[in-house]
C-alpha cells in the first residue's frame, strides 16, 4: 500500500524532499528570505504641517529622536493630526486657538491654566481638540517637547494608526529669500538661516546656546510675519518686490542680533 502522505516532487516544486532512516520522505519548506533594507526613519521634514506650529515640529522631532515613551507620544500626536483626530498644535496666541478661546467666551491668554505650559482644548465638542502651548516657551524646543508630552494624555484621544515616515530626506537647503518667494513652507529653511557659530566647552557654552535660542526666536517671528505678508501679495510683482526687501531687512536684523549676542558671550567668558 502506498503512503498517501508522500507527494510527488512536481506537486510542490518549491519544496525539497528529505529521506530519513525510517524510509519515509518529508517535504521541507525553503528558508524565507528577509529584506536587509532598514525601515525608513522620520526626518525633521516629515513633521512639516500647517496645523503644527514650527516650534512644535522641532519639538516632536526631538521627542522621536529621544526614543522611549516620548517617541511613542510624539508619533501618536503627529498621527492624530494627520488623521484629523487632533486639530493641531499651536502657540496660544495663534489664530486657531484664539478663535477657540473666542468661542469659549475667553481671551487667548486665559486658555492655559496657571502652572501649566500647555493645554488640550476639547471644547466645543463639535470641533476636534487642539493643543495650545505658551508663547513664552516657543524658543525652547525641549521645553515645548516636555509640555506636549505632559498634556497629550489629557486629550483623551484613543489609539490612531501610525502615520509612517515619508522615507525621503529633507530637501536641499535654500536661502530664506528663495524659500519664501518659491512658496515653500518657511519651516523647511527657518533653522538653516541661523549663522553657524562655533562654541567650545565651559563657561561660554551656555551663553552660546542662549544666543542660538534667541536667534531662532527672531527668525521664527520674522518668518511668520513675512509668510503672512507674501500671502497678501497674491502674486503681485510690485508687492512681492517690496516684501522681499523687508525679508532681507528682517534677516539682517536677526543676524546682527546674533552677532551681538555672540560677541557679548565671548567677552563675558574672557574669549
Amino acid at each position: 500500500m502506498s503512503n498517501p502522505f508522500i507527494f510527488p516532487a512536481e506537486t510542490f516544486h518549491e519544496y525539497s524532499q528529505e529521506t530519513h532512516s525510517c524510509g519515509c520522505t518529508h517535504a521541507t519548506a525553503p528558508e524565507l528570505e528577509y529584506s536587509s533594507k532598514p525601515a525608513p526613519a522620520y526626518t525633521q521634514c516629515d513633521f512639516i504641517d500647517s496645523r503644527i506650529d514650527v516650534s512644535a515640529q522641532y519639538a516632536l522631532y526631538e521627542m522621536v529622536k529621544g526614543g522611549g515613551s516620548g517617541r511613542n507620544t510624539a508619533i501618536q500626536m503627529f498621527s492624530a493630526v494627520k488623521a484629523g483626530r487632533l486639530g493641531g498644535i499651536y502657540q496660544q496666541d495663534q489664530q486657531v486657538p484664539a478663535q477657540r478661546a473666542q468661542a469659549l467666551g475667553i481671551g487667548w491668554w486665559q486658555l492655559i491654566p496657571q502652572g501649566q505650559n500647555a493645554v488640550c482644548l476639547s471644547q466645543p465638542k463639535s470641533l476636534s481638540p487642539i493643543i495650545a502651548f505658551r508663547k513664552a516657551i516657543a524658543s525652547n524646543r525641549f521645553a515645548v517637547a516636555q509640555a506636549l508630552d505632559t498634556v497629550w494624555k489629557t486629550c483623551g484621544i484613543s489609539y490612531v494608526p501610525v502615520f509612517p515616515p515619508s522615507g525621503k530626506p529633507c530637501p536641499p537647503k535654500k536661502s530664506a529669500i528663495t524659500g519664501v518667494l518659491g512658496g515653500d513652507d518657511p519651516s523647511v529653511w527657518l533653522e538653516d538661516e541661523a549663522p553657524e557659530l562655533q562654541w567650545g566647552q565651559g563657561e561660554y557654552q551656555q551663553p552660546g546656546r542662549e544666543c542660538i535660542a534667541e536667534a531662532e526666536r527672531c527668525l521664527r517671528e520674522a518668518t511668520q510675519s513675512i509668510a503672512a505678508a507674501f500671502g497678501k501679495c497674491a502674486g503681485n510683482p510690485v508687492c512681492t518686490a517690496s516684501k522681499a526687501g523687508k525679508v532681507l531687512l528682517a534677516l539682517k536684523r536677526c543676524n546682527e542680533a546674533l552677532q551681538r549676542c555672540d560677541r557679548a558671550a565671548r567677552s563675558a567668558a574672557g574669549r
